[in-house]
């Protein structure tokens, strides 16, 4: 009987060619092929993301006139108002990814001159700071009181920017600030605030020195808006708030103070907003544009008032890929890698 050498597992034949596949080589290629299966499925899932997935928040209040106003109509600035002193404060600041916001100048100024011009230059952070004044702002980020950009986001950016000037109580005013955040795709966060600090106290003269009773009219346009994406892979947050609150009392002494109604505090909700968002059902947008008018008080001749102002913006945004699903496709890989590693070893 001639001698018919055994064939190896997993070899091949010499005459006919033929391979015949260990028991072993079979379980490493199937288990192989189910996990670059299941590392295949984790991509398309990451890559079939909605294209604007992400977070947006705005945040852009501007003050325009502020006032007495009378039944009659404003309260005349011919020597009726002269303010004693003033001091203003404005700030603004801005961060992404844990990065600051650069801009020109100093991100904080205070003036102590009467009416002022404080102006903190833009402070922007973010890795599309470059394009988003042509893209977004109408070719201007400084200053810019007419441009609303809105949802879904489409750059990755945190902007502050903040103005003020103008007279307290005289009628033109122009107070600015701003806070907008965006965040397009995964593990990206950054946020935006600017503040007005803005103080004054003024001596009421008359001509002819009548009493009269007046109320703060303040003149504003406000817009904020709060956006999440509802992708599947990632955790969105978006939050904002707008604020400005006046405070006016009478300085005097009790007895020439008597009749003035107590501290009037004037913080209209259409010009204080807040708001959070993490699920796209509650996406919403806020814009306001007119004159509040404040309760009414008593004014006497003479007489000494302080007023105080705080008018602020913040912006939030936060885009980024769940733990678990991050935690689970690393798994897959490290399975694989360990499998491969012991098939060598054997």
């Amino acid at each position: 009987m001639p001698y018919k050498k055994k064939q190896k597992a997993g070899t091949q034949h010499a005459l006919t060619g033929d391979t015949t596949p260990s028991v072993k080589e079979k379980t490493v290629k199937l288990t192989n092929t189910k996990i670059a299966a299941a590392i295949a499925a984790g991509t398309l899932a990451f890559a079939s993301a909605p294209a604007h997935a992400g977070a947006m928040a705005m945040s852009d209040l501007n003050i325009t006139q502020l006032f007495l106003a009378t039944p009659a109509g404003p309260v005349p600035q011919n020597g009726a108002i002269s303010i004693l002193n003033e001091s203003r404060t404005g700030t603004s600041a801005a961060n992404y990814n844990g990065a600051v916001g650069t801009g020109a100048g100093a991100s904080s100024i205070t003036s102590n001159t009467v009416g002022a011009t404080v102006d903190v230059k833009a402070r922007c952070a973010g890795p599309d700071c470059g394009v988003i004044a042509g893209a977004l702002y109408g070719g201007n980020t400084e200053n810019n009181t007419g441009t609303f950009v809105t949802p879904p986001p489409s750059a990755n950016y945190a902007l502050g920017d903040m103005y003020i000037s103008g007279s307290a109580v005289g009628g033109a005013v122009s107070g600015l600030t701003r806070a907008d955040a965006a965040a397009v795709g995964p593990n990206n966060e950054g946020g935006a605030n600017s503040t007005i600090l803005n103080s004054a106290t003024t001596q009421l003269a008359f001509t002819v020195g009548a009493d009269f009773s007046a109320s703060v009219a303040v003149t504003a346009s406000a817009y904020q808006a709060l956006w999440v994406s509802n992708a599947a892979d990632r955790i969105d947050q978006a939050s904002a708030g707008m604020g400005w609150t006046m405070t006016l009392r009478c300085i005097s002494s009790a007895a020439l103070c008597a009749g003035f109604g107590g501290d009037l505090i004037f913080s209209p909700s259409e010009i204080n907003q807040t708001g959070f968002v993490t699920d796209s059902s509650d996406n919403f947008s806020y814009s306001f544009a007119g004159t509040i008018l404040s309760a009414s008080r008593t004014f006497k001749a003479g007489n000494r008032y302080a007023l105080s102002i705080n008018q602020s913006s913040n912006a939030t945004v936060v885009s980024k890929i769940p733990e678990p699903a991050g935690l689970a496709l690393a798994g897959v890989a490290l399975l694989g890698l360990g499998l491969s590693t012991r098939r060598r070893a054997k």
